[in-house]
């Protein structure tokens, strides 16, 4: 994903990886090292989001990153790096009520999407 994430008039991009990592690189150069590095805990499948969702202080334009990964993490970061929140959508592991044993549940994503459900 290339956008100008603080708006600050330089692109930034934003890569994620197989091994979970999620890089912040400078869009011209990026070979340089990246703004942001952080890891997930799954492989990350899906392309990120990047979105104005959560009002800024001074209505400066900063936008938020949606990550999901393949274990059904999603985190919002700020267009620091920073976490703002995380949630994790799926179980691992589903008991049987009939013979009380775990069984283990596939995982992995669709594309993600946003949207305003309340208009």
């Amino acid at each position: 994903t290339i956008v100008d994430l603080d708006a600050n008039g330089e692109f930034e991009m934003i890569l994620g990886t197989s091994m979970g990592f999620v890089y912040i690189l400078d869009a011209r150069n990026p070979g340089s090292q990246p703004k942001v590095a952080l890891q997930m805990l799954h492989p990350i499948e899906q392309r990120i989001l990047v979105e104005d969702v959560l009002p800024n202080d001074n209505n400066e334009e900063h936008l938020e990153m949606f990550v999901v990964d393949s274990g059904g993490n999603v985190v919002c970061l700020s267009s620091d790096g920073e976490i703002i929140w995380h949630r994790f959508l799926l179980k691992q592991e589903q008991e049987d009520d009939k013979d009380k044993t775990k069984k283990k549940v596939a995982k992995g994503t669709s594309a993600m999407s946003l949207g305003d459900v309340n208009g």
